[in-house]
């Protein structure tokens, strides 16, 4: 990091924005240019800035960015998404006076158990034999 950014970054958290516009305003074109060149290159290759990252990535691709963070899902960080009560489960639950999702059909059980019956069979097969059911 230049001694340059590193004087803005304290300054931008140590004082007033009054304080750091002044300062700001007596530097030349050319510093101030190699300053924000050198604080995007140390936030773009940071591991940690999942947000800028995320805005040239939607950017580039033709989307709007939406301020605020996504998540790691597409969704908001704070969501929880949840599904139904399993049948099979309920029995174990019996303490619980109201249920905070509601129940699994019959069918919906039946479907859920079969696709874990794929799963499982499709996870002992060579990986050959998964490509050639797949295509």
């Amino acid at each position: 990091m230049n001694q340059e950014l590193a004087t803005v970054i304290k300054r931008y958290a140590t004082e007033k924005h009054k304080n750091l516009n002044t300062y700001l305003i007596g530097k030349s074109k050319d510093t101030l240019i190699a300053t924000l060149m050198d604080l995007l290159t140390m936030y773009i290759n940071d591991k940690n800035s999942s947000t800028i990252r995320e805005f040239v990535t939607v950017s580039l691709s033709g989307y709007t960015h939406k301020e605020g963070k996504i998540g790691y899902n597409g969704y908001k960080q704070n969501s929880i998404i949840k599904g139904k009560w399993r049948r099979a489960i309920l029995k174990y639950e019996t303490g619980k006076k109201s249920l905070s999702r509601p129940i699994m059909s019959y069918y919906e059980e039946i479907v859920y158990l079969t696709k874990i019956v794929k799963s499982k069979f499709f996870n002992i097969l060579p990986i050959k034999l998964k490509r050639l059911i797949r295509d």
